[in-house]
């Protein structure tokens, strides 16, 4: 067990209230949901500096679950484990849909905005949660975890462009390649309050649970696509088993002699149809996030050294994401001021 959550229930030992754990399984379904949404926004990321930090917000939604988890299991109760089917099946198609978009930059400001939607309801839940009567010390992990995730909210907010800052992030391998492009940076009139760099592992927490997350990734992303296949099947089917039985009933052997009953052996074949199409293409983004998402992880953990950070704002974006050696977040040579 987690020590601090512990501590919560060793010391609060008052009777386990629906309100109570209400207010705690909200929280923990937010945070599910945080960790699993930032964690596929994270797959859709090409850059690894960028890919670090959003697995890192995941990891800690994961760990504010896992206290939060323990504190119900203390207190008799059964805590949720996983999102829901619905939201799964959800997150499948926006990977999808971020992941067929040709512009680089249109797909990774699509992923993040997803994040940052959902951030905002995570923030949201903490902070109804504060309005509750809460014993002493779970109050105080409670506001604990909120101050984080608002931080991760404010973070995300820069990275989507959605306020007057904007972020600059690249992963150095080499920590003297860093320091090069640091000295250019403030020769451009960078201060150092705009600038943040440090070693990988003071920047960026290891997603503990990568591989069997990105394995619910790709068949997350496969289930969608196999469902709305299907639902676009049945509707083309209904649509052609209408059309078949008005213009030209009775000329479709194995089908019976017009009406309800052929419209719907059409449509049942257009969602069989649909579905393996779907299936198949969902198949086939799902491998290619994974793969793409697997080696550039890896990557950045072993050879990653120094990862830096400049805030800009649209009058200097430019100029950094040069100086950094980034085009459409894509890692290219730095180049001089």
């Amino acid at each position: 067990m987690n020590p601090s959550t512990e501590t919560v229930v060793r010391n609060d030992q008052a009777p386990a209230s629906n309100n109570l754990l209400q207010t705690l399984t909200r929280l923990i379904e937010s945070c599910i949901e945080s960790d699993k949404t930032l964690y596929s926004t994270a797959e859709q990321l090409d850059n690894r500096g960028m890919k670090l930090l959003v697995k890192s917000y995941a990891q800690q939604h994961a760990r504010f679950t896992g206290q939060l988890q323990d504190i119900v299991k203390q207190m008799g109760d059964t805590p949720p484990e996983n999102r829901d089917a619905a939201a799964a099946v959800g997150q499948g198609l926006n990977d999808v849909k971020a992941a067929m978009m040709v512009k680089l930059q249109g797909r990774h400001h699509a992923a993040l905005l997803t994040a940052l939607q959902n951030e905002d309801k995570t923030v949201a839940a903490y902070e109804a949660a504060l309005q509750a009567a809460l014993p002493e010390r779970m109050q105080t992990l409670i506001t604990q975890q909120a101050e984080r995730v608002r931080n991760i909210q404010r973070q995300l907010q820069i990275m989507t462009g959605e306020t007057a800052r904007q972020l600059v992030v690249r992963l150095y391998n080499q920590p003297g390649e860093a320091e090069r492009v640091l000295d250019q940076l403030q020769r451009a009139g960078f201060t150092s309050d705009e600038i943040y760099t440090a070693p990988i592992e003071q920047a960026a927490t290891i997603y503990r649970a990568d591989t069997q997350q990105r394995g619910r990734s790709k068949s997350q992303t496969v289930l969608a696509m196999g469902l709305a296949g299907a639902g676009f099947g049945l509707a083309l089917g209904l649509l052609a088993g209408i059309f078949q039985n008005l213009l030209a009933p009775n000329t479709v052997g194995f089908l019976p002699a017009g009406g309800l009953g052929a419209i719907m052996i059409v449509g049942l074949l257009g969602a069989v149809i649909g579905a393996i199409f779907g299936l198949i293409f969902g198949l086939l983004i799902g491998q290619n996030n994974a793969e793409d998402d697997a080696y550039l992880y890896t990557e950045s953990l072993k050879d990653g050294d120094t990862l830096l950070v400049v805030f800009t704002d649209s009058r200097n974006k430019a100029e950094a994401d040069r100086i950094v050696g980034l085009k459409n977040q894509r890692e290219i040579a730095p180049k001089p001021a």
